[in-house]
């Protein structure tokens, strides 16, 4: 062991090419491990999107139509409280330029000699 150490101290060049290699034989290393996971998460999903469909009651589409109308309606709730949110802060706004207009304005008379 001690003969390697010395041959790599007295070879940087060998160190870094050594370094390279063991750096490209990590990242597959990662890149299969996040493949796997990957691959992992989705067959969960799967699992969970099947045990879903043949345990919940009722018929597949009736299902569907339900949470199609809820998310419908739930989206639509959302969209009123962002109008309501845009209105305010965009009055907000509003009186916040008008009153840097204004400062302008009465800035721009105003001339350095």
């Amino acid at each position: 062991m001690d003969a390697i150490i010395q041959y790599l101290s007295a070879h940087p060049f060998v160190m870094i090419i050594a370094g390279i290699v063991l750096l490209v034989v990590f990242l597959y290393m990662l890149k299969s491990f996040f493949k796997f996971v990957v691959i992992g998460i989705l067959i969960l999903l799967l699992a969970m999107i099947g045990y879903h469909y043949f345990t919940a009651e009722g018929k597949f589409e009736e299902r569907i139509r339900r949470a199609l109308v809820k998310t419908k309606d739930q989206a639509g709730e959302v969209v009123e409280k962002g109008k309501g949110a845009l209105a305010e802060h965009g009055k907000k706004l509003t009186k916040s330029l008008d009153r840097e207009g204004t400062l302008k304005k009465k800035n721009g008379n105003i001339k350095d000699d």
